[in-house]
C-alpha cells in the first residue's frame, strides 16, 4: 500500500488512535487502583565466616529466604499482629529475597524482607514485625538445642561410657584376685617398712620376751584389717570423686556461659532461659553427686579416705615395727623381714600389669571428660555466634513503584498505538476510496479535460 493512501486513511480516521490511547491510559489507572499497593521492605544480612573454627559443630542451615514458606514465621505474625489477619493473609503479603550485589567475594547475604499491603503504615508495620520474627526464627532453626548435640553425640557418649565401665572392671578385677588394692601406695609403704625392718635388726639385741608384745601384735592385727578394709573401699570411692569432678567443670563451664549470655543483651533471652536452665541441671546433677559421695563416706566411716589410707599405713608401719621390736629376738625380726620382702616381691611383680590397667582406666576416664567437656563446649559455642547472624540492616521503608508505573503505562501506550495503526491499515486495504482527479491523472498521464455525469437508471 503507497504511503499516501495510509496517510489519507489516518486522516480520515483519526479518532481510533485517540480513542485507543484513551482506553489504554484508562485501562492502566484502573488497574493501578485498584492492584497497587504500598510495598515497604527491610534489608537482612546474613553473616557468615569464610571457614569454621577447627572443631566446631557447624550443623546444615536453612537458608533465610526459605523462612517465607514457614507456617511459624506466618503464624508468629499474625499473632504479634492481633487485629485479626490470618496467617494465610500474611503469607500472601510476605516475601523474602535475596539481594544482588556487586561484591560477591563475601558469603554473606543480604535479603529483602518485604510486605505489600494497600496501606502505607499497615506495610510499614508489618515489614518491621516479619523482620524481627523472622531473625528470630532463623536463629532458632539453625542454633543445635542441647539435645540435639548430645544426641548427635550420643554413640561417642556411649562409646566412651563403655570404655570406662570395661577399664575400670577390669583394674578391680585385678585388684581383687590378686589383693592389689592401691598397689602403688601398698609398695611404698612395704618398702619403708622393710628398710625400717632392716635397721631394727641390725640394732636388735638378744633378750626375753615382753609382755607389751601381745597388746602390740593384737594392734598390729586390728590396724591390718582397718587397712585392709580401707583398700577395698578405693574402687568405689575414685569412681564417685570421678563423677563428682566431671559434674563440678561442668557447673563451671555452663555458669560462664550464662554470664556471657547476661552480658549479650536482650537478644538472646530464648539462649539465656536455655542456658539457665542447662546450668541448674548440672547443678542438680553435681549435688546429687556430692551427696553420693557423702553418703559413701559416712556409711563406711571414712572422711578422706585417700589420706586415711596413707595414715593407716603409716599406723601399720609404726606397728609392725614396735612389734618386730617388743619381741627382742632377731630371729622374729629375721621373720617379720622376711615376710614383708616377700610381700613387697609379690607387689612388685604385680605392678606391671597394675600400671597398665590403671594407665588405660585413666585414658578412659580423660577421653569421657574431654567429650564431655567438648559437648559443653559446643553447645555454649554456638549460641552467640547463631544470635549474630541474622542482622538487620535496614528498617522497613516504602519502596517506589515509579519505574513499574512507567513501564505499564509505557506498554499501554504502545499497544494503543500500535492496534489502532493497524485496524486503520486494514480499513485502507480493504476499503473501496473514491478514484480522484489526481488518481487519473497520475494513471494516464495526462491531464483531465471534462467530467461526464453519471446516468441515472
Amino acid at each position: 500500500m503507497e504511503m499516501k493512501v495510509f496517510v489519507r486513511s489516518l486522516l480520515r480516521w483519526w479518532f481510533l488512535p485517540i480513542v485507543a490511547l484513551a482506553a489504554a491510559v484508562a485501562g492502566v489507572l484502573i488497574y493501578h487502583r485498584v492492584t497497587d499497593k504500598t510495598e515497604a521492605a527491610a534489608t537482612v544480612a546474613v553473616i557468615q565466616s569464610y571457614l569454621p573454627p577447627p572443631g566446631e559443630y557447624v550443623p546444615a542451615q536453612i537458608g533465610f529466604d526459605a523462612l517465607a514458606q514457614s507456617d511459624e514465621l506466618s503464624q508468629r505474625i499474625a499473632v504479634r499482629l492481633d487485629d485479626g489477619t490470618t496467617p494465610q493473609q500474611v503469607r500472601d503479603w510476605l516475601s523474602i529475597k535475596v539481594k544482588p550485589a556487586l561484591n560477591r567475594s563475601s558469603p554473606s547475604l543480604l535479603y529483602k524482607v518485604s510486605i505489600k499491603h494497600s496501606d502505607r503504615d499497615t506495610a510499614i508495620g508489618v515489614a518491621n514485625i516479619a523482620t524481627e520474627e523472622a531473625q528470630k526464627l532463623f536463629v532458632e532453626f539453625n542454633t543445635p538445642s542441647a539435645r540435639d548435640v548430645r544426641r548427635a553425640f550420643q554413640n561417642e557418649i556411649d562409646t566412651a561410657q563403655g570404655n570406662v565401665d570395661e577399664a575400670r572392671a577390669a583394674l578391680i578385677t585385678f585388684e581383687v584376685q590378686n589383693d592389689a588394692y592401691a598397689l602403688t601406695q601398698r609398695r611404698d609403704q612395704k618398702l619403708g617398712l622393710v628398710s625400717q625392718l632392716r635397721l631394727a635388726q641390725v640394732g636388735s639385741r638378744p633378750a626375753g620376751r615382753v609382755d607389751a608384745s601381745t597388746t602390740t601384735g593384737a594392734s598390729l592385727t586390728a590396724a591390718q584389717e582397718q587397712l585392709s578394709r580401707l583398700l577395698a573401699l578405693q574402687p568405689d570411692y575414685d569412681r564417685r570423686e570421678f563423677e563428682v569432678g566431671l559434674a563440678k567443670a561442668a557447673v563451671g563451664r555452663l555458669s560462664a556461659r550464662v554470664t556471657d549470655l547476661e552480658e549479650a543483651g536482650p537478644g538472646v533471652a530464648k539462649a539465656l532461659a536455655e542456658a539457665r536452665s542447662q546450668l541448674e541441671e548440672a547443678q542438680t546433677q553435681y549435688a546429687t553427686s556430692l551427696q553420693d559421695l557423702a553418703a559413701f563416706q559416712v556409711q563406711n566411716n571414712v572422711a578422706q579416705l585417700p589420706g586415711s589410707i596413707q595414715s593407716q599405713m603409716a599406723l601399720v608401719n609404726q606397728l609392725t615395727i614396735a612389734d618386730a621390736s617388743s619381741q627382742a629376738n632377731a630371729g622374729n625380726i629375721q621373720s617379720a623381714l622376711a615376710a614383708e620382702q616377700s610381700e613387697l616381691d609379690r607387689l612388685i611383680s604385680l605392678e606391671p600389669r597394675y600400671t597398665e590397667l590403671n594407665v588405660s582406666l585413666q585414658k578412659a576416664q580423660t577421653q569421657f571428660a574431654s567429650l564431655q567437656q567438648k559437648i559443653i563446649d559446643v553447645i555454649a559455642g554456638q549460641t552467640l555466634p547463631a544470635s549474630a547472624q541474622a542482622r538487620l540492616m535496614q528498617d522497613a521503608q516504602v519502596q517506589s513503584s515509579l519505574l513499574f508505573a512507567l513501564l505499564t503505562y509505557g506498554l499501554a501506550v504502545f499497544v494503543a498505538l500500535f492496534s489502532s495503526i493497524t485496524a486503520v491499515y486494514l480499513l485502507a486495504h480493504f476499503e473501496r476510496v473514491p478514484v480522484t482527479v489526481d488518481d487519473l491523472e497520475r494513471e494516464f498521464c495526462a491531464p483531465v479535460i471534462g467530467r461526464v455525469a453519471r446516468v441515472a437508471r
